[in-house]
């Protein structure tokens, strides 16, 4: 955009930040919300321990939007959010979607009952075996979360190395060309808050490394190949 309007980056970023500001911070920004999704996602690691920095993502479920995102967690810090929305706005909420932080009554006799800022919203609901059925209007929300401690199929070739879930690549301790031997590790994929490892299943030399730190990948994707000593398996 710089070289198409003759002028540098820093001019560019300037005015983006200039006029962004000023859309973040009108009040009518957000427009009404009638389902709010909520939930914690890592932000970033800093230091030199990489220490965890968390933060909180507001979606609107029905319009499929990212609102907006707050600092941290933790309850305080969602609520804290919500007692920045109008009155008017909070009410306007007929579903609210969360796993963390707002005081939530709980499920019974087939009704979901959400408390959020002193705001109490009830909504029909049927529990399955693997989520939740929400009703909201005429239409009926499915909600569940799938289960990372459950078994993966084993890829059928060992010299492959795949994702085990969608995720992002938080670690890689080899390089291509790194000899690794049965059982040594690759690297880490975190999905869903929890670090999945990724390890060797045969010894050889690292090819066709794919995977990058801090990279998305999907459930199943290729991430690197071992070529078995002797350029042969089995």
């Amino acid at each position: 955009m710089a070289r198409d309007l003759g002028c540098d980056w820093h001019t560019v970023n300037d005015t983006v930040i200039a006029y962004g500001r000023l859309l973040v911070e009108d009040p009518e920004r957000i427009g009404t919300v009638t389902a709010l999704g909520m939930d914690e996602t890592l932000f970033n690691r800093t230091g030199a321990y990489r220490q965890l920095n968390w933060a909180t993502t507001f979606a609107d479920v029905d319009g499929h939007r990212l609102i907006d995102i707050c600092e941290g967690k933790d309850r305080e810090s969602v609520l804290g959010w919500l007692e920045q929305r109008p009155q008017a706005w909070l009410e306007a909420i007929e579903v609210g979607a969360q796993s963390f932080a707002c005081e939530q009554a709980g499920y019974r006799d087939g009704i979901l009952e959400i408390r959020a800022n002193g705001v109490v919203r009830r909504r029909r609901a049927i529990a399955t075996g693997e989520g939740m059925l929400l009703q909201a209007g005429n239409d009926w929300l499915e909600f569940r979360e799938p289960d990372l401690l459950a078994p993966r199929p084993v890829p059928d070739d060992p010299t492959r190395i795949v994702a085990p879930a969608a995720g992002v690549v938080v670690k890689l301790v080899v390089a291509e060309g790194t000899r690794v031997a049965a059982g040594d590790p690759i690297g880490a994929i975190e999905a869903m808050k929890m670090e999945m490892p990724l390890t060797a299943r045969i010894g050889g030399v690292v090819r066709e490394l794919s995977a990058r730190a801090g990279g998305m990948v999907a459930q199943g994707d290729p991430l690197a190949r071992i070529e078995p000593d002797g350029g042969k398996h089995g």
